[in-house]
């Protein structure tokens, strides 16, 4: 297990698909802020739901249970994703239960994110996709350490209206030195 100072990250487990399937998939509403596919119904832990066991050979995402440190409770997912070996970058996202947002623990996953992305698998950029009206999101990569490198005007098509997205990066040398 990864370990944060609020939050672990851990390998997604066979019991956490059915309680994330239905409270992260099955709120059509927020899942539709925070991926650009379109909601469908599915299965849970079937192959296509994005809350269900990863394939432990797919090199191109990193996919993490974030649970309560001591309690151990299930707050949410969590994870790198199109990683490129090439270039070494890769994408951060993170979806919490609605019962732990806004309690702090977002910025707590997203450094052991980084963390890990720079310290354990090598990579030398890590970026952040958020709807322009995400400003839970948007300071906590603020916070981070992330810059904002630009927007991406009506790009997301999101219950019935089209949303500005913005990205942020953040490189290896700047997330060391902001570490200190």
């Amino acid at each position: 297990m990864l370990r944060g100072e609020k939050v672990g990250l851990r390998a997604r487990e066979a019991a956490d698909v059915p309680v994330l399937h239905e409270e992260l998939h099955g709120d059509v509403l927020t899942f539709a802020r925070g991926t650009s596919r379109a909601w469908m119904p599915m299965t849970a832990g079937s192959d296509a739901d994005p809350c269900g066991l990863a394939p432990e050979d797919d090199v191109s995402r990193a996919r993490f249970s974030v649970v309560e440190l001591g309690s151990g409770e299930l707050l949410g997912q969590c994870g790198l994703h199109r990683i490129d070996l090439l270039s070494r970058n890769a994408g951060l996202g993170i979806s919490l239960r609605p019962g732990a947002r806004g309690r702090g623990f977002g910025a707590d996953v997203v450094a052991v994110l980084c963390w890990y992305g720079f310290d354990v698998r090598g990579l030398h950029r890590i970026e952040i996709e958020t709807l322009a009206d995400n400003d839970a999101m948007r300071g906590t990569a603020r916070a981070a350490g992330f810059a904002e490198e630009g927007v991406r005007r009506e790009a997301a098509w999101v219950n019935g209206r089209f949303l500005d997205a913005v990205r942020y990066g953040l490189l290896a040398a700047e997330w060391r030195a902001g570490r200190g």
